[in-house]
């Protein structure tokens, strides 16, 4: 009966890391799949500081995917796998005694094996 439990136990705890992938953004290229090249280009006037890429079905955005801004005027480039894909990218805001502010916007793209896909990022609209 104590061995079930322990087991029981273990299965239990194990559940909620099941979708840890999902949560922290997960992979970018699945194994056997044939990625595309996602461009992600910066003309919003500002560093990019946070960028996003998470698969369209997955629980969350997930953790930024670079660790330096991405200048304005510069770009990255992404492995992806195909299907439907979120990238949402941000810079860094402040916070006073006017509230606080932070400008993201999000694209959704769809990627196609072999094929490269542009996102551009611009100035946020007033």
């Amino acid at each position: 009966m104590k061995q079930h439990r322990s087991i029981a136990f273990a299965l239990t705890a194990l559940v909620p890391l099941a979708g840890c992938a999902t949560f922290i953004g997960g992979q970018l290229v699945r194994e056997g799949e044939v990625p595309g090249r996602l461009i992600v280009r910066n003309n919003a006037g500002t560093p990019i500081t946070a960028l996003t890429i998470s698969r369209c079905d997955a629980m969350s955005h997930g953790l930024s995917r670079i660790s330096d801004p991405i200048p304005h005027g510069g770009a990255l480039a992404f492995n992806v796998g195909p299907g439907c894909w979120d990238v949402m990218a941000g810079a860094d805001g402040y916070c006073g005694t006017d509230g606080c502010s932070w400008k993201q916007k999000n694209v959704r793209v769809t990627m196609v094996s072999r094929r490269t896909q542009s996102v551009t990022f611009g100035p946020a609209r007033e």
